[in-house]
């Protein structure tokens, strides 16, 4: 873009408002590329790195969900799906979770016929 302001159309005085925009437009855009490119190599090391990011430990977050008498029939799913596990058997129910719905609301307001602990 910068080459084409030395055109001799681009020294008409009515090109100067547009001439500066044009170098800033130009300034911001090397400035996001180098923003990207440092992003790119610290993902790529991160992804490289034998190392997790996050320890398994820190970074978790736990929920127990104690055992109600009654449920509510938005959690069939899940209490169809945990009555076929075996107990202690990590279950996976990101799926389950109806997608109109707040996660973070939905799991703490979960209406169990049993326990369970959510990670």
């Amino acid at each position: 873009m910068e080459n084409s302001l030395v055109q001799p159309w681009a020294s008409d005085k009515k090109w100067e408002q547009f001439i500066s925009e044009v170098i800033q437009l130009c300034e911001v855009s090397r400035k996001f590329i180098e923003y990207l490119d440092n992003v790119n190599k610290r993902m790529r090391i991160i992804h490289n790195s034998s190392v997790p990011i996050r320890n398994g430990i820190d970074h978790i977050k736990v929920l127990d969900i104690d055992k109600t008498l009654t449920t509510n029939e938005n959690y069939n799913e899940i209490i169809k799906l945990m009555h076929e596990k075996e107990e202690f058997e990590p279950t996976c129910i990101d799926d389950l979770i109806l997608c109109n719905v707040i996660q973070p609301v939905f799991l703490e307001n979960m209406e169990l016929p049993f326990s369970v602990t959510l990670y």
